[in-house]
């Protein structure tokens, strides 16, 4: 099933207290996710994602992302 009109999700995020980064990559309804490395240490820890899709709004799925992140 398609949400929000997403057809692709790839990046990594930052998971509070984990020194590693969280690769995550998905195609419908297929979805992966390890830790692959370290964080550098000059590096900024943050979560970047790039999503691919149609008719995306972007201020929803930021708005619904950052909600996630806090619970």
């Amino acid at each position: 099933v398609v949400k929000h009109g997403i057809l692709r999700v790839k990046g990594f995020a930052a998971i509070p207290g984990k020194p590693m980064r969280l690769l995550i990559q998905g195609v419908g309804t297929r979805f992966d996710k390890h830790f692959d490395r370290a964080w550098g240490r000059d590096e900024a820890r943050s979560t970047k994602l790039v999503l691919i899709g149609q008719d995306l709004d972007a201020a929803l799925l930021e708005s619904t992302l950052r909600t996630a992140l806090s619970v």
